[in-house]
């Protein structure tokens, strides 16, 4: 059996659940279809609620938000499939055969990932940077995706064997936005199991606006430097993270503290641009440099 599995926070699932819900059935597939709400707004779940009448669903609402790392691993333990099918909750199935190219391999112990993509037109200019960013840093064939596997791991549309999770939980530690999948991509790559990547994407349909997106940057590459912290600065983490490898050659006293200065002048500026209607990654990758030496900064102190 296949397990899909999908936590839910402030999210509509209708559309997704009735599409899963319908392939099984047609398809012919066994599955189950897990749908676990962290504590939402009290209208997300009462619309959502409906989904617990569709076929193969399961649908239950916890008591109090656990997060993003916990809520997977409870899935995990309760899932009667011997693979899980991780989804986000703001994803669309875009092929009417998604289910069974998952199906199809989820006997095989490999860890699969499916990849994400992008509406083709954006949402309005006031989500211009996650879009954008979206379809120039998440948007990436298989065949690429596969040249650095591990980096390519996200929890977003990946099928893992249910084994494996047990054995191997997510980092219930890391809690808010951002990195769970960083961890078990580093925990993946020490221990050389297996990924495949094929081209079986989802749409990613919950675009932030670009203030949110910001400020969500600002809370995961926190986390993100909490998490180097608490493993004692690896250097074989760091190598397999772009970002820190990037801000570990530019941590030195001199060429740190420019940066700084230089950020805390321009953020502003910085700031004005990825806001605006054309926002440049170019600069979206030097601020995010910036948070990263500035959270640096305060775990050494």
């Amino acid at each position: 059996m296949l397990s899909v599995c999908i936590p839910v926070f402030n999210t509509d699932i209708r559309q997704l659940a009735k599409d899963l819900s319908q392939q099984t059935v047609r398809l012919g597939i066994d599955a189950e279809i897990r749908i676990y709400d962290d504590r939402s707004h009290i209208d997300y779940r009462r619309a959502n609620r409906v989904v617990a009448g569709f076929e193969r669903v399961i649908y239950n609402e916890l008591q109090r938000n656990i997060g993003r790392s916990a809520i997977r691993n409870l899935m995990a333990r309760e899932s009667e499939g011997t693979a899980i099918l991780f989804l986000d909750g703001d994803m669309q199935i875009v092929s009417d055969d998604f289910l069974k190219k998952y199906y199809d391999l989820h006997r095989n112990q490999s860890i699969v990932v499916g990849g994400i993509i992008y509406p083709a037109q954006p949402p309005g200019t006031s989500y211009m940077l996650r879009w954008k960013y979206g379809h120039q840093r998440e948007s990436i064939n298989a065949d690429t995706r596969q040249l650095f596997p591990y980096r390519s791991f996200m929890t977003g549309n990946v099928m893992i064997p249910q084994k494996f999770i047990l054995e191997n939980p997510f980092d219930e530690e890391i809690v808010g936005y951002g990195h769970e999948d960083t961890h078990m991509g580093y925990q993946l790559r020490k221990m050389r199991y297996p990924i495949l990547h094929i081209d079986n994407p989802t749409m990613h349909m919950g675009i932030e606006s670009s203030s949110e997106f910001l400020y969500k940057t600002k809370i995961g590459i926190e986390n993100l430097v909490a998490l180097w912290h608490r493993l004692g600065y690896p250097k074989d983490f760091s190598s397999t993270v772009k970002l820190l490898k990037t801000a570990c050659k530019t941590n030195k006293p001199i060429v740190k503290n420019l940066y700084l200065l230089f950020f805390s002048v321009f953020r502003k500026n910085m700031e004005s641009n990825l806001l605006s209607h054309n926002p440049s990654l170019f600069i979206f990758d030097l601020y995010k440099l910036g948070l990263t030496l500035q959270a640096l900064r305060k775990y050494k102190h």
